[in-house]
């Protein structure tokens, strides 16, 4: 009978019921409304031209397969003086790149390989590379999403090939030859 006793107070059967109270607190997680990502707004009139695609305007002089000496000319006229060009050997290449003059965050890379062009790369923000893209140069022969799940598109013309993919927020459209017949 005594450890009865002893349980049932232990339990809380022999005290006086006491309404429980609720306090409270602050929440554990933030339950503010998340903030919508703003719209990139950028000045890209006079980059491409509306058509069949080709290379944005301010590099049409370049071409693939043009010398090593031609590129680096080419670099020295289009990089932006205000921001820091770049020259550099990467797996038995050399690449030439900055940011292009006249145009805010968007920046240019000529990949040359045994002393000739081979690609032209052209980086900016993603939310603004597919409509631009689309309304200069209609809709992709080929989009979708590679085997990363990073969107992708394609375009080609007889000046050659733009392959578009987006990586951590910025579309790289790599210019390249014109597929062989």
């Amino acid at each position: 009978m005594l450890w009865s006793l002893l349980f049932s107070l232990a339990c809380g059967g022999g005290s006086p019921k006491v309404p429980s109270r609720s306090v409270p607190t602050e929440p554990t997680v933030d339950l503010a409304q998340p903030e919508l990502e703003e719209p990139v707004f950028m000045e890209l009139a006079g980059l491409f031209v509306v058509g069949p695609m080709q290379l944005p305007v301010p590099l049409m002089e370049a071409e693939i397969g043009m010398s090593e000496a031609r590129v680096k000319a080419a670099h020295a006229v289009v990089a932006s003086s205000e921001m820091p060009r770049t020259e550099n050997e990467v797996a038995g290449r050399q690449i030439y790149g900055g940011s292009l003059a006249g145009y805010h965050d968007i920046r240019f890379t000529f990949i040359v390989e045994a002393g000739r062009l081979t690609a032209i790369d052209l980086s900016m923000p993603a939310q603004a590379a597919m409509p631009v893209l689309q309304d200069h140069w209609g809709e992709p022969d080929t989009s979708g999403v590679d085997d990363q799940g990073r969107p992708r598109a394609r375009w080609s013309s007889a000046d050659g090939i733009a392959s578009l993919v987006e990586v951590e927020g910025r579309a790289i459209i790599k210019f390249t030859a014109p597929a062989s017949p």
